[in-house]
């Protein structure tokens, strides 16, 4: 006669906890591969700045300078885009968040750090002319999106 496991019920925490809190630590370069997003293609530069980032690339800033979990950065095929990083998922610095959510102390220089190791350059973003440019270029492509998005509205309006 086989052997009838006991089953034992999930804990009132793991209930709520999303599905992504069970997935495993990736290391910080398959983070960023995985959750990259494009903001603006090399091509919607101007051409004055394209030689810039072609020369700048893999420099990176936070959006906030108080929040080390938003960046911007110039991937390698000049594209401007964005980085979500959720330091408990990524296992280069998961030692860094406490069960709390309490971050350490020296969170900033630590991923500052760990983007140095694969190559990134760290910048301030206020304090770097391609960083502001970088941010002009994305503040152009959204206000021709939201152009378009109106142009479109009102040619759907009709009486």
């Amino acid at each position: 006669m086989a052997k009838i496991e006991e089953i034992v019920p999930p804990s009132h925490e793991e209930l709520n906890m999303s599905p992504e809190s069970f997935e495993d630590p990736v290391d910080l370069a398959t983070w960023i591969k995985t959750h990259k997003r494009l903001l603006a293609s090399f091509e919607d530069c101007g051409v004055e700045i394209k030689q810039v980032l072609l020369n700048n690339k893999r420099l990176v800033y936070r959006e906030n300078p108080f929040d080390d979990s938003q960046f911007r950065y110039l991937d390698d095929d000049g594209n401007i885009a964005k980085l979500d990083l959720d330091l408990r998922k990524v296992k280069e610095l998961s030692h860094l968040v406490d069960k709390t959510g309490k971050f350490d102390p020296n969170v900033s220089a630590h991923v500052d750090q760990e983007l140095r190791n694969l190559g990134f350059n760290p910048v301030i973003r206020n304090q770097n002319d391609i960083a502001r440019a970088m941010d002009r270029v994305v503040f152009k492509k959204a206000e021709k999106a939201a152009v378009a998005h109106e142009t479109v509205k009102k040619k759907e309006f009709t009486f």
